[in-house]
């Protein structure tokens, strides 16, 4: 009997493929015959179009079995929510069990898929993500206004196209990076805004940004991703004394860890270097009335708050074009003349000097911010306490900030785009594994990984507290507390993964 006769055309193509590796040496073991896996991109993330309507994603994964060849392709869940693609090149001869590379798609909202060849014959099945999104990003920055209230509850979006990092009170970490503002408590998970999710990394609800959400997705036919750095009860001039490191003492906003401005930072550093950003949607100014001798602040304080803050997320996001967005709004209980024209100091860019202090406005203009909607159209019956938006108020205000964010004026801002380099993603996500041991351990503790050898190892408390960091893979916590205790482990090849210690007494 010939072995066409004894092996099926799928079984003969699978005895080449080990036959191949056979031959260059590199037979896998059986507990690594696995199917392709895809670290990055995750599902439900969204990038940051170009001015084009294009976006070049990074691709990342792994491998098992072997291969010369991955491919992958993107299906819109519309025919007219995207292009679909035929199977696109992704990366030849990839090695040692993990590939890479970058696809530039247009605008849409698809299912990615990717397979693995070897000898011009698709080895196993394709591995997908189910959601990834390439249209508009942004982040969220104000006090409750921008961040909401429970007393006017908000529904989730409808278009399955809004997206958010879920982060509120109920998700584990949270209340860990409410107390120490450290990136690494943050999720690195995407989900549709629903009624009970937050925008990390501190919009605790979708408000009536999911309505908005739902608006922007049907008038540009992209999906929509929304992050929130919003603080209730803050104000300019508190954020600007975090952001320049001027310490103040508050009842609930903890100058020592940077709140409330380190809410804006984290969005810019670990989120927007993954997806892009648009714009920063700014609401601001309704808590800045009076000063804390009880006089009304001037108008040139207030914008000289405002422009600082604005130069300073500039600066930490790297990103010397950052377009602002910014709100006229000081309703409460009535307007607030000397706050509307602080807002219209910042949005037209006047070139004025005021003193805080012994500082001096520059009189230098801050170009790129853009007017946003007049929120102070809606009195007390658009809200709930004078203040606050009611059910009519968010859904009007989702209406006022959709029609600013029109096709035009958003092709008049330059994007911060994701970088199309992988080692930008493979610090988050990644398939590298490492095993602490003993665990639960009462002395030293020895760190193996699966990839290339430890650089760096950093021991945290669960607030979020650098205790210890260190190059050599054993580390001993003998003088510690008995509790529950993170390590950050950074590999020579640009990986890093978290893990859980134990402490016993």
């Amino acid at each position: 009997m010939g072995f066409s006769a004894r092996f099926p055309a799928r079984n003969a193509i699978r005895v080449r493929q080990l036959l191949s590796w056979f031959m260059l040496g590199c037979l896998p073991s059986a507990t690594l015959l696995a199917q392709l896996k895809i670290t990055f991109p995750v599902d439900r993330i969204v990038f940051q179009r170009e001015n084009t309507n294009q976006a070049t994603i990074r691709i990342i994964g792994t491998y098992g079995e072997p291969i010369d060849l991955v491919e992958v392709r993107f299906l819109p869940f519309r025919s007219n929510q995207g292009k679909a693609t035929n199977w696109l090149t992704l990366q030849k001869n990839p090695q040692n069990g993990r590939f890479s590379g970058s696809i530039s798609v247009p605008g849409g909202w698809y299912r990615l898929e990717v397979r693995g060849q070897l000898q011009k014959a698709v080895v196993g099945s394709p591995v997908v993500v189910e959601h990834v999104g390439i249209g508009e990003v942004f982040l969220i920055v104000g006090h409750s206004l921008a961040g909401g209230t429970n007393d006017s509850p908000s529904r989730g979006a409808s278009d399955d196209r809004v997206n958010s990092a879920n982060f509120s009170t109920s998700v584990p970490g949270f209340r860990n990076y409410q107390a120490s503002a450290n990136p690494i408590f943050l999720p690195m998970t995407f989900s549709h805004l629903d009624q009970g999710n937050g925008m990390a990394p501190f919009n605790i609800i979708p408000w009536f940004w999911s309505q908005l959400g739902d608006l922007l997705a049907q008038r540009l036919n992209v999906p929509i991703l929304f992050y929130g750095a919003s603080f209730g009860g803050t104000s300019l001039e508190q954020t600007y004394k975090a952001a320049a490191g001027i310490p103040f003492s508050h009842g609930f906003i903890n100058y020592n860890v940077g709140m409330p401005y380190v809410n804006i930072r984290n969005a810019l550093q670990t989120y927007a270097p993954l997806t892009g950003l648009r714009a920063v949607l700014a609401m601001h100014g309704e808590n800045d009335r009076i000063d804390d001798q009880g006089a009304l602040k001037t108008s040139e304080a207030i914008a000289y708050y405002y422009q600082y803050i604005i130069r300073k997320s500039r600066q930490d996001a790297n990103f010397p074009n950052l377009t602002w967005i910014v709100a006229n709004c000081s309703w409460s209980n009535g307007p607030a003349e000397h706050i509307i024209k602080a807002q219209n100091l910042v949005i037209t860019n006047a070139n004025y000097q005021a003193p805080i202090g012994e500082e001096l406005l520059t009189s230098t203009p801050t170009p790129g911010v853009v007017r946003g909607p007049n929120l102070d159209v809606m009195r007390n019956d658009y809200r709930v306490d004078g203040l606050h938006y009611n059910a009519a108020g968010q859904a009007t205000a989702a209406r006022l900030w959709a029609d600013v964010l029109t096709p035009a004026t958003l092709a008049a801002i330059e994007p911060k785009l994701s970088p199309a380099s992988a080692r930008d993603f493979t610090n988050l996500f990644t398939n590298l594994t490492a095993v602490l041991f003993p665990n639960p351990s009462i002395g030293g503790v020895t760190i193996k990984t699966s990839g290339g050898s430890v650089k760096q190892v950093s021991l945290y408390d669960l607030q979020g507290r650098l205790l210890h960091q260190q190059s050599a893979p054993e580390l001993q916590v003998a003088d510690l507390a008995a509790g529950m205790y993170l390590v950050e482990i950074e590999t020579t090849d640009g990986r890093t993964v978290r893990k859980r210690l134990l402490k016993h007494q």
